[in-house]
């Protein structure tokens, strides 16, 4: 790199880690061409009348051209770049004559093919999707030519314009991109889900135990499929609370009910022990506990487990 690099580097800090950290996430460099950014490109060079026209992307060490005109060359090494100075100042850079002015007179590309005396570059920013208010230079629209000239204000206006349609562009490619690293996560995180759902469910049915919740304005019931195993019910059907009572005998159907007003009252968690009658008529023992589940401050549901525990308990008696 130049000095002038170097010190862009220092000043530019983290801005040009995460500008080049932006332009890899792009997914841009060394692709095939791209109609769209041709045809901006077409245009330049057509309107604005000169031998070259590029979309250069600058990156650590080189600057690649996306598409262009009248030029063989792919790339060219950063030192060499116009490009690097146009998007370090951040705006139009005209140079009327490369020989003149002090910055290229004893560059390569001045010196030598494709003998640049006329420059005309403005940067092309994209929108930083994890920071919308932040843009930074991924490269620039410019024009070249092997004889010196000026650019008219109109000339420039052009330049500018097809520069804003080409940064629309990339913006749109950032938020592509995105949007797929958005969704590969999102795929991820649902697998490592679903793998922890049914690690759940297994030991739910090593232990014979299994979680339901009852919300507290229609007093619906929501069960896990451990819950419906020891009902004896098929999955699937979500009775009321008042069905789900009913497999409890009398006496322990009170002592439920007791142990969840109280908690609906107070706050104070509950663990009840009773008698239990399957869907298929079965006398078993089960403990359940449960607690409030607050949302703002406000009590919406009773949240809690049910442990099937007939065979400890006659062992015990």
């Amino acid at each position: 790199m130049t000095e002038m690099d170097h010190a862009f580097s220092a000043v530019a800090g983290n801005d040009e880690a995460r500008r080049l950290a932006m332009l890899d996430g792009l997914d841009i460099l060394d692709t095939p061409p791209e109609a769209e950014f041709e045809t901006i490109i077409a245009c330049a060079q057509r309107l604005l009348g000169t031998k070259i026209a590029l979309l250069s992307l600058v990156g650590e060490d080189r600057q690649w051209f996306k598409a262009k005109r009248g030029l063989d060359a792919s790339e060219t090494p950063r030192t060499h770049s116009f490009c690097a100075h146009a998007i370090r100042d951040d705006g139009l850079l005209v140079v009327p004559d490369a020989t003149r002015d002090p910055r290229f007179a004893d560059n390569p590309l001045v010196l030598g093919a494709p003998h640049i005396r006329f420059y005309a570059g403005v940067p092309i920013r994209a929108t930083d999707p994890a920071m919308p208010e932040r843009s930074y230079p991924m490269g620039t629209v410019c024009v070249i030519d092997d004889q010196p000239r000026t650019l008219s204000p109109d000339e420039a206006t052009v330049l500018c314009e097809l520069g804003h349609l080409a940064e629309s562009l990339l913006s749109a490619r950032a938020l592509a991109a995105r949007a797929s690293i958005l969704a590969q996560e999102r795929g991820a995180a649902m697998q490592r889900l679903d793998i922890t759902h049914r690690q759940f469910r297994q030991a739910e049915r090593m232990a014979n135990i299994g979680s339901w919740r009852l919300t507290l304005d229609d007093n619906r019931t929501e069960w896990s499929d451990q819950i419906y195993a020891i009902h004896g019910m098929a999955l699937g059907v979500k009775p009321g609370l008042e069905e789900a009572l009913a497999f409890y005998p009398p006496a322990a159907r009170s002592q439920v009910v007791d142990a969840l007003g109280r908690t609906i009252e107070t706050g104070v968690p509950f663990s009840v022990e009773t008698d239990f009658v399957t869907a298929q008529g079965a006398i078993r023992r089960i403990c359940s506990m449960g607690e409030l589940e607050l949302r703002d401050g406000k009590a919406v549901a009773v949240i809690g487990v049910m442990q099937d525990i007939t065979i400890r308990y006659r062992m015990e008696q």
